[in-house]
């Protein structure tokens, strides 16, 4: 049944994906994601060779618009990656990994960095309110 799905699927995400390409209008991730999206359906009906030119794409019009250490640019990798291990080309999908992995990395340290100084700043805040407090009932 989950077949026969991605098998009527794939004609219409195909001519979403002309549609966006022809489109002026169309935003480069918004292309990538459609070809993201025609990459998975081929990956689905064991279309690897047809999935792979379609993530090579995907990767380089995430990397060209987003920053090289967004999310979206990891998730691309990391699903480039899963297709070369399922063509055999394990190095080349273990080095996609890393990549992916590292990105991730960089952001979750950055997170992390964000909510420490969130964190610092909510208890300057807090300190000063306390002042305030305290002086509020003096002469």
């Amino acid at each position: 049944v989950a077949q026969e799905k991605f098998n009527q699927a794939e004609p219409f995400m195909r001519r979403a994906l002309t549609i966006l390409e022809k489109s002026p209008a169309a935003l480069p991730q918004k292309i990538a994601d459609a070809l993201s999206l025609l990459a998975t359906i081929y990956t689905r009906q064991d279309k690897h060779s047809d999935s792979e030119p379609l993530l090579k794409r995907a990767l380089q019009l995430r990397k060209a618009a987003l920053s090289l250490e967004h999310p979206d640019v990891a998730q691309t990798l990391s699903d480039y990656a899963k297709l070369l291990r399922k063509l055999g080309r394990e190095e080349e999908g273990e080095a996609m990994y890393k990549e992916a992995l590292a990105i991730l990395a960089k952001l979750e340290a950055a997170h992390e960095e964000m909510e420490m100084d969130v964190l610092e700043q909510s208890e300057e805040v807090a300190a000063l309110d306390e002042s305030c407090d305290d002086g509020a009932g003096d002469p």
